[in-house]
């Protein structure tokens, strides 16, 4: 039985190991092995089934402080089953009131178009990415955008509701690993919507179509993160 920090533990009922596997094994051939050690585990033990013991739910939680403020949820995931980018990334973007009209253009008619400023933009681009190894907080953004721009365009108001079309591309350098430069890029393109209640933004949604990291096709979206979530 092997044994490590970076280690698949299968535990009994009664706290005990049942079974243990590396991850670099337990991601070989889309997690084979992973796959058996948790069916001779299901073998050995003859669980009951039932409901998840946690249920399913978004990890990141509102600020306490952000009452005013505009918080955006972006989840990312990995598509190719390879190590930790396969596990859905949640990150936040939070806008003030004032950074929140700096994303809306001056007139809201039918038709207007415009750019957002590419510092708001980058709030919300940072996070278009898998998981890679983020052990701890970095003093350095390794982040190094060589193109990006997300642009938005009115398309209809109707009883004080706006509704507004995103569309955005990126292509962003991203080591994997702090402190160790590599040519791992994001290449990315997102589009969506949003909507207006008066100058208030109650809908934000973005999705890619496509994107991939360092080749690896990878899925992200954005959505509005409301007042007691």
């Amino acid at each position: 039985m092997s044994v490590g920090s970076v280690h698949v533990y299968v535990l009994k009922p009664d706290g005990s190991v049942q079974g243990t596997l590396h991850v670099a094994k337990a991601c070989e051939e889309k997690g084979a092995a992973l796959e058996k050690l948790l069916r001779d585990a299901v073998a050995a033990t003859k669980p009951k089934p039932g409901p998840p013991l946690v249920a399913p739910r978004k990890l990141m939680k509102r600020p306490e402080n952000a009452d005013d403020s505009l918080v955006l949820h972006i989840t990312a995931r990995g598509l190719e089953h390879k190590t930790w980018e396969g596990i859905p990334g949640e990150n936040l973007a939070i806008f003030t009131p004032t950074e929140v009209r700096e994303l809306l253009p001056p007139d809201t008619q039918p038709g207007q178009s415009w750019k957002v400023p590419d510092p708001l933009a980058y709030r919300i681009f940072k996070s278009i990415r898998p998981q890679t190894e983020d052990a701890y907080e970095e003093k350095e953004d390794r982040n190094r955008v060589e193109s990006a721009a997300l642009t938005g365009r009115v398309i209809a108001k109707e009883n004080g509701r706006t509704r507004m079309k995103f569309e955005g591309t990126l292509r962003m350098k991203r080591s994997m690993y702090p402190g160790k430069p590599d040519d791992r890029r994001v290449d990315a393109r997102l589009t969506g919507f949003a909507e207006l209640n008066g100058r208030q933004i109650t809908e934000f949604n973005l999705v890619t179509d496509p994107a991939t990291y360092a080749g690896g096709a990878f899925e992200a979206a954005v959505t509005v993160l409301s007042p007691g979530e």
